[in-house]
């Protein structure tokens, strides 16, 4: 199935209006499946969308001569699927392959242990991945929670092309990652020559020869304070809330990873 985004059809072939008015008979027919979701903050980033299309991300879809409707589907029910299934909630998924077993013989050599405890190893190996896998999507709703009443939106559900948040009047975007080296070719290209911002969590330093944990708040806490909404005191985002947070959802949730 080859992927599609709305920017490789001309505006001359298909004008703003056409996309608006699809918009708004789709959202009618999915809050049918989503009763009372709020469309606020998705109609403020189809918006933007439509402005710069490149920004609409790209999809796998039929295709055909209505792909750019089927693609205006999937680009809603995505966003709300996000929105209601948050990744705090969710259960975690078991590895879909196994473990070679030449790694649980060079463990236990390695070690010098014996085979409970290497497989004891190799499942905190597989937490760790597992928590990994998580991290990332839970430090954007996490930002999302503290943000929001900034004036700034959550782009969930892949909804712009390479951007995790914008402010409510689209001029600032946001692209989030954990770390400083998570960031692909493909995430980056986009924002050359843009005004997109980019925010990574956490980096290195080494100290006497060691390298060591240096988290980059200071940085997110300039870029939402330097827009504040009238009234607002400056937030002050840190990595003690954010391991706050963590804790509490992996209490409330603990099935979030797994060392299957």
């Amino acid at each position: 199935m080859p992927k599609f985004t709305i920017k490789d059809i001309p505006e001359s072939n298909l004008t703003n209006n056409e996309l608006k008015n699809y918009y708004k008979e789709r959202k009618k027919v999915i809050k049918s499946a989503y009763p009372n979701f709020n469309f606020t903050d998705l109609d403020l980033i189809f918006e933007i969308a439509c402005n710069n299309r490149d920004l609409f991300t790209a999809k796998n879809i039929d295709n055909n001569s209505k792909s750019w409707k089927s693609y205006i589907n999937q680009w809603v029910t995505t966003y709300c699927s996000a929105v209601k299934n948050l990744p705090s909630k969710k259960m975690a998924t078991k590895k879909s392959s196994c473990n070679d077993p030449i790694v649980k013989t060079m463990i236990k050599v390695a070690q010098d242990i014996d085979d409970k405890k290497t497989l004891s190893q190799i499942g905190v190996h597989n937490l760790c991945m597992s928590a990994e896998n998580v991290l990332g999507n839970l430090l954007e709703e996490f930002i999302a929670e503290k943000i929001r009443d900034y004036g700034w939106i959550w782009c969930a559900g892949n909804t712009l092309k390479s951007i995790d948040f914008c402010n409510k009047a689209g001029t600032i975007l946001l692209q989030v990652k954990n770390k400083n080296n998570s960031e692909n070719s493909s995430s980056n290209k986009i924002r050359e020559g843009t005004t997109i911002k980019h925010w990574y969590r956490l980096s290195t330093s080494k100290k006497g020869g060691k390298i060591t944990p240096k988290f980059k708040w200071d940085k997110l806490n300039e870029i939402i304070n330097s827009n504040l909404p009238k009234g607002k005191r400056a937030i002050n985002l840190s990595e003690e809330s954010f391991q706050e947070y963590i804790i509490n959802v992996v209490r409330s949730n603990p099935n979030i990873i797994t060392k299957e």
